[in-house]
C-alpha cells in the first residue's frame, strides 16, 4: 500500500528536543528583558563565539548555572551558536 503522503523532503523538526528548542527560547526570552529584542543580530561574530567560549569553560569547571541568568551554561552556548549560525548564513 502507497503513503498517503510523501515525506521524504519534509522537516524532521520532531528528531529535536522539545525540551531543547523551549530552553533556547527562554534564553532568547531573557535576552529580550535584558536587550532590545533581536539585538543579538548586529553583535560582531566574535562576540558571539567569546561568550559561547565561556559558557563552555564554565560547564567544564562543573558550573551548571549561570550565576546571573540561572539558565544552563550549555543552553547559552547553544544559543550563541545559532546566534552565529544566522549571522554567517544571512552575511554569505
Amino acid at each position: 500500500m502507497k503513503p498517503l503522503k510523501d515525506k521524504k523532503w519534509k522537516s524532521r523538526i520532531d528528531l529535536i528536543s522539545p525540551e531543547f528548542i523551549l530552553e533556547i527560547w527562554n534564553i532568547l526570552y531573557y535576552w529580550t528583558e535584558k536587550y532590545k529584542a533581536n539585538s543579538w543580530q548586529w553583535i560582531p561574530l566574535d562576540d558571539h563565539y567569546a561568550s559561547a567560549m565561556r559558557h563552555l569553560l564554565e560547564w567544564k569547571k562543573w558550573n551548571k548555572y549561570d550565576k546571573e541568568s540561572w539558565k544552563s551554561h550549555i543552553i547559552h552556548a547553544a544559543t550563541n551558536l545559532m546566534f552565529i549560525f544566522y549571522n554567517q548564513k544571512t552575511n554569505d
